[in-house]
């Protein structure tokens, strides 16, 4: 079953496959890169 929300304007969704099944989540450190310009369980540069 396919459930679509929203839109991913920040690209964060990803996408897992394991045992033959796919899955799309959101990425914490891609949404936070988003915002802030890395991850924030990044070191700072």
């Amino acid at each position: 079953m396919t459930v679509t929300v929203g839109h991913d304007h920040a690209r964060t969704r990803k996408t897992l496959t394991a045992g033959g099944q796919t899955v799309s989540y959101y990425s914490i450190p891609a949404a936070e890169a988003a915002v802030w310009g890395r991850s924030l369980a990044s070191p700072p540069r």
